[in-house]
């Protein structure tokens, strides 16, 4: 975590926030457990969701940005209850499934949330379909490491049975690392694969909506597509063809 926070100025903002919050629970609110704290994220994602789904008050201009101001509180609460764990030495299986949950249901959450914004106003089905096709894969990617994990047990029984992979082969180090290009880097950071950028960038398309509805639909398109492209790329393309490193 310290390293991470090194590197990125918002995580180390954020990690600042997540554990003033965690100490205070740690001091003063002793029964709180991390469970406690997944349990509340759902809450706030059926918060969110029925708000999206019911139309309520969806026609109010603060309404959508509430939302992605709600969203960014569970990427808050995801830390704190990680460092409420730590803290306390509360460590719960059913823990490490909610906590892989609340991951992958946050991307489909929070694309529907912009969908539907702009569907309500456009009536586009396709765009709509596009944006709950790039939630679904961009779920799939946070489930990536899980994945690696089981693919490395699989290789390792496979080979214990005398299987060869067919493709690329078993890494046996950390060799495979490359440095993104800027342009390609500023792309990355603007899709989803991290969360503070997506959603200060879909704030901004909200705040310029209420000024002109044309631009920011032009900048939805124009980031859906870039989207589509960078996280197809990765799901599709980029994480299978990566070497697994076992040993």
């Amino acid at each position: 975590k310290v390293s991470k926070m090194e590197g990125d100025r918002i995580y180390r903002a954020e990690r600042g926030v997540s554990a003033r919050i965690s100490y205070f629970i740690t001091s003063y609110l002793k029964g709180v457990r991390p469970n406690h704290l997944t349990f509340l994220s759902f809450l706030i994602f059926l918060a969110v969701f029925s708000i999206s789904l019911f139309e309520i008050g969806i026609n109010y201009f603060w309404t959508p940005i509430l939302q992605l101001g709600a969203l960014y509180l569970i990427t808050i609460i995801d830390k704190v209850d990680g460092e409420v764990a730590r803290i306390s030495n509360y460590h719960s299986q059913k823990g490490m499934y909610y906590d892989r949950f609340i991951h992958s249901v946050y991307p489909i959450v929070l694309y529907f949330v912009i969908a539907w914004y702009f569907f309500i106003q456009t009536e586009n089905v396709l765009v709509f379909g596009a944006t709950l096709i790039l939630a679904i894969l961009t779920s799939r990617l946070e489930s990536f490491p899980e994945t690696k994990e089981f693919i490395k047990k699989k290789i390792k029984r496979e080979e214990a049975e005398g299987i060869t992979l067919q493709d690329y082969g078993v890494a046996s180090d950390n060799s495979q690392k490359t440095n993104i290009f800027l342009p390609f880097r500023i792309l990355y950071y603007t899709t989803f694969m991290v969360y503070a950028w997506t959603i200060f960038y879909y704030l901004v398309l909200l705040i310029v909506s209420n000024y002109s509805f044309e631009v920011s639909l032009y900048l939805y398109y124009l980031h859906l597509a870039a989207s589509l492209l960078v996280v197809g790329y990765r799901v599709l393309y980029s994480f299978p063809r990566k070497k697994v490193t076992i040993y």
